[in-house]
């Protein structure tokens, strides 16, 4: 992480984090309240994103003022408590868009992989911090049980966050690239197996590859992306005349929220969010760095790479790069799991902030 250089301080560093958290999540109701479905009842879409991220703030601040040491120890009873929910939701869980990865809980439907994210990255950074081979086993081990599980659901996107987070923790752990690479074939031994298993998948991709194929079937949501995104332009509409994230867009103030956001906004609109998440991205990746190779160091750098790598992912998919699958973006799009999940990880974050540097 030498090619980062970062001249500001760390409190200045967490008063940005927490600026740019906010910054983010408010442009997301923005979006939100922009291509609301069903008239004034979508409203409560935007409501409810309102207290998920209120109830994410409260969080972030308690968590950040506990000692990361704290958060270090009881790393591995949260994590295993999550493995459980992971398994459960394989059994119990509410089957929403072919996938089965929710728990209801008091009307509220919770996503575990999403609200697990800061943990699963906290267990793997003190993983590769250790100078122990078997510390680093135990971390291959955790991350074939957890991506395998959530394929299983199967939620191809965050699967992909949570092998590609993996890679990156243990490369920075000086983890031999023989062994990263041994494992990425597995892994995609797996991912083939899964989409075998699940036609559908199949159909997807010949909908990516070949839209107008198929462009009421496969290529329906492929052909709208690219529809909304030439119809913002540079400059955006009016949140009244946002016509295919308002009434086609599939759910467009979710895992189609960048293609909402530029119909709404229009490229030159989206510029300063995409600046804050880099921004974003460039702070914590400074503060990792001035921990090097301690557990507070290489969490930040897998927290910096969890937004990055997630925003990417949903914007990839978006602009028709890659094929469809859910992806939420980070902090932007509804959803309480997956608010109040990215709040949870700016909270860790700002924890491992608050350590001696050095």
């Amino acid at each position: 992480m030498k090619w980062i250089k970062q001249k500001i301080t760390s409190r200045q560093a967490m008063l940005l984090t927490v600026l740019l958290g906010v910054g983010i999540s408010l442009t997301g109701v923005l979006v939100i309240a922009a291509s609301k479905h069903g008239g004034d009842a979508g409203w409560s879409l935007v409501f409810r994103q309102f207290y998920f991220l209120t109830a994410g703030l409260l969080i972030m601040t308690a968590m950040a003022v506990v000692p990361f040491t704290f958060w270090r120890k009881s790393a591995k009873y949260v994590s295993a408590g999550a493995m459980v929910l992971l398994v459960a939701v394989l059994f119990f869980g509410i089957r929403i868009n072919g996938m089965r990865g929710w728990l209801s809980v008091w009307d509220f439907y919770w996503q575990p992989s999403e609200l697990f994210k800061p943990f699963y990255a906290l267990t793997l950074a003190g993983c590769a911090a250790a100078p122990s081979p078997a510390k680093k086993r135990m971390a291959w081990l955790w991350i074939l049980s957890t991506t395998a599980l959530i394929l299983a659901e199967p939620d191809f996107g965050t699967a992909t966050i949570y092998l590609g987070i993996g890679f990156v923790m243990l490369y920075l752990g000086n983890e031999r690239k023989r062994m990263l690479a041994l494992i990425g074939g597995a892994m995609l031994v797996l991912a083939a197996a899964v989409i075998w298993r699940h036609p559908y998948m199949m159909q997807r991709l010949a909908g990516y590859w070949n839209p107008s194929g198929d462009p009421l079937g496969s290529g329906w949501h492929v052909r709208l992306f690219q529809l909304a995104i030439a119809s913002g332009g540079m400059w955006g509409t009016t949140m009244q005349d946002a016509y295919w994230s308002i009434y086609y867009l599939p759910l467009s103030y979710n895992d189609s929220a960048f293609a909402s956001m530029v119909e709404i906004l229009g490229i030159a609109g989206v510029l300063p969010v995409l600046a804050m998440l880099s921004l974003l991205f460039l702070i914590l990746m400074g503060e990792a760095r001035k921990r090097a190779m301690r557990v507070e160091g290489l969490f930040l750098a897998g927290a910096g790479f969890l937004f990055a790598g997630a925003a990417l992912l949903h914007m990839a998919v978006n602009v028709t790069i890659l094929p469809t699958t859910g992806i939420v973006m980070p902090l932007l799009g509804y959803g309480g799991s997956s608010a109040i999940g990215g709040f949870l990880l700016l909270g860790l974050a700002l924890s491992a902030m608050r350590t001696k540097e050095g």
